[in-house]
């Protein structure tokens, strides 16, 4: 029996996504694009597929096929997964604007489900880190955008989420690195790596 058979013999979704997990954990992100497909065959207005197809996608640095699938799972509900996938491939092509617009709405979107029912929520330890990271691409964006103090705010703002998140101190260390303080930038950098950042490591390596 082929793939398709078997999960069509299933009539389930799940079984579709729990696979489609262990492949994308694997690396085969064309094979779980195949299964992705199946899924959406079954059911193709469940964000969620799109969601993952996008992410293989986004992995294959496919950035715009990416951007494709995320926006069509926004026609079926408009998660702020979607909308920070979105923005993350916009950084990726350095398309900074659309990347601070996605980001933002991913942002205000994340908000508006904090503050709903918490039934609504599936796992509400991990929003202080998705958080962190949307504020952390955020503020990437904002800095290439030179809105410097915005850049600040958002960094420092995602370290008060998640203080143990890498990101915030490496964008927030090489913004003052570049601006007022050359000092402090190197501690938070020091910190970002002390998290196991490799890429706050290079800037280090590279000032040597």
């Amino acid at each position: 029996m082929g793939i398709f058979d078997f999960f069509k013999s299933k009539g389930t979704k799940i079984d579709a996504f729990g696979y489609c997990d262990e492949l994308f954990e694997q690396g085969k992100y064309q094979e779980a694009i195949r299964v992705l497909d199946i899924a959406i065959d079954t059911d193709p207005t469940n964000w969620y597929s799109y969601f993952r197809k996008g992410k293989c996608y986004q992995f294959m640095n496919n950035f715009h096929k990416a951007i494709d699938e995320y926006k069509k799972g926004l026609r079926f509900d408009e998660c702020f997964d979607l909308y920070r996938g979105i923005g993350e491939c916009y950084l990726m092509t350095e398309q900074w604007l659309s990347g601070k617009n996605a980001l933002l709405k991913s942002y205000s979107l994340l908000l508006d489900l904090e503050r709903g029912p918490s039934s609504n929520i599936v796992n509400i330890n991990i929003i202080p880190n998705d958080k962190a990271n949307i504020l952390n691409n955020l503020a990437i964006a904002l800095f290439n955008l030179g809105e410097i103090q915005d850049a600040i705010k958002y960094s420092e703002t995602g370290i008060k989420f998640d203080p143990n998140f890498a990101g915030n101190y490496r964008i927030l260390g090489t913004i003052l690195l570049d601006t007022t303080d050359y000092t402090e930038g190197i501690k938070l950098l020091k910190k970002a790596v002390s998290l196991g950042d490799e890429m706050a490591k290079t800037i280090l390596n590279d000032l040597i």
